[in-house]
């Protein structure tokens, strides 16, 4: 009998080393990542933002997708600056929050049998750099 009980743990320990049977799931987190996000009330041409506390910030490059990647990010954006022009516009990074939901490998959990046992915790959102990724 206790042998019986030893094979039906074994099975699966052995099933799930080789692949087949998987005991995790990913459970996404909702978090903030950005640390003094700022809403964008305008994007003024290609390059210029309009923030709602009277700042305006400009890119240091070109983004394409700017102006989605900015609406994605509930119009919130995080700016570290790095000095302002003649002009009164502030140069700095500025940081999107980017939701990681729909963009996650699901390889770690592509088993052909998953019993939901032990959540993996990920973080749902990160802080990602508007500039142009080449």
């Amino acid at each position: 009998m206790r042998w019986i009980f030893v094979l039906l743990l074994l099975i699966p320990l052995s099933l799930s080393g080789c692949g087949l049977i998987g005991f995790h799931y990913p459970n996404f987190i909702d978090n903030e990542p950005l640390e003094n996000p700022v809403r964008v009330r305008a994007i003024v041409g290609e390059d210029l933002l309009e923030l709602d506390d009277g700042r305006r910030v400009r890119l240091d490059e070109k983004v394409p997708l700017a102006e989605s990647l900015i609406r994605a990010s509930d119009n919130l954006v995080d700016i570290e600056p790095r000095g302002t022009d003649p002009d009164g516009v502030m140069r700095g990074k500025i940081y999107v929050k980017f939701d990681l939901a729909g963009h996650f490998c699901g390889t770690p959990w592509a088993q052909l049998i998953r019993i939901p046992l032990f959540a993996d915790n990920i973080d749902r959102y990160a802080r990602l750099e508007l500039r142009s990724h080449r």
